[in-house]
């Protein structure tokens, strides 16, 4: 075993707990529509890799990664941990959305005035609704897929949101069912904790209260956000076959193409 805290099988898309690297998990085995199943070792989501261990490294160096879709923003990467990424042998493809619209991009920019945000459901649904449209990052990634440019891994700061929604587009391009997507997408509810503490290790205790009270909704992952998601795609194309091909150029041979060989 490369460490300690790690379990030994990858199961179907579910959480793997490295040292220092949270919410990671491999995408294969999750089934598809037709009864084949996305295939094993090919794609990757997680958290940020910036304190990543040693033996994480390790453990990424050998699953063969070729590229790390990174979807944070630009005030949430240290430039200087750039090294992690060539340590583990991967391209790092940094992609930060360019939503500045809603509720959570003033969050984002507001300065002290955050202190006066409080955030609700509604403006993380408003958030993921955006997400979908004009994505450089999930253009590129799709465009690694078409490529057969794999393994990759996409992530942002606590793979759950940007890199949520990043994979959920992946795996209905691949044939999964959205019980299943959302199947995937609901187990990031389990490093809640780990997002809490990573904020609340860079403020003092005593605003903790404040912002578990006013910020909740951005600490966990809800159904009703990635239905916002899929139901703006459904809204403004129609279907996700409509959107893929405006999106992406993804047709049906193209898709059916994918399905067949990245599962099996």
């Amino acid at each position: 075993m490369i460490f300690g805290v790690v379990t030994a099988i990858l199961i179907a898309g579910r959480i793997m707990n490295m040292e220092k690297v949270f919410n990671f998990r491999d995408l294969g085995g999750i089934p598809a529509s037709d009864g084949r199943k996305v295939v094993c070792g090919t794609f990757y989501r997680s958290g940020f890799l910036d304190n990543a261990t040693e033996n994480d490294v390790k453990y990424l160096k050998s699953l063969g990664i070729k590229k790390i879709f990174d979807y944070r923003d630009v005030d949430e990467v240290d430039n200087n941990r750039e090294i992690v990424y060539q340590r583990i042998g991967a391209k790092h493809l940094h992609y930060p959305n360019n939503i500045k619209k809603g509720m959570v991009y003033k969050l984002q920019t507001g300065g002290l005035n955050r202190a006066l945000i409080r955030i609700k459901p509604s403006d993380v649904q408003e958030f993921y609704s955006y997400l979908p449209f004009d994505n450089v990052g999930y253009k590129s990634m799709i465009e690694a897929l078409r490529n057969d440019d794999v393994p990759f891994l996409q992530h942002c700061t606590a793979g759950k949101d940007r890199a949520g929604v990043g994979c959920a587009i992946l795996l209905t391009v691949l044939g999964v069912p959205y019980d299943e997507v959302v199947r995937d997408y609901m187990e990031s509810i389990k490093i809640r904790d780990n997002i809490r503490n990573l904020i609340f290790d860079r403020i003092p205790k005593i605003f903790h209260r404040f912002l578990k009270d006013n910020y909740e909704p951005l600490f966990i992952v809800d159904k009703s956000y990635l239905d916002a998601a899929f139901n703006a795609i459904d809204e403004k194309y129609g279907n996700f076959g409509n959107y893929i091909l405006s999106e992406y150029g993804l047709d049906e041979e193209e898709v059916k193409r994918l399905r067949e060989k990245y599962t099996e």
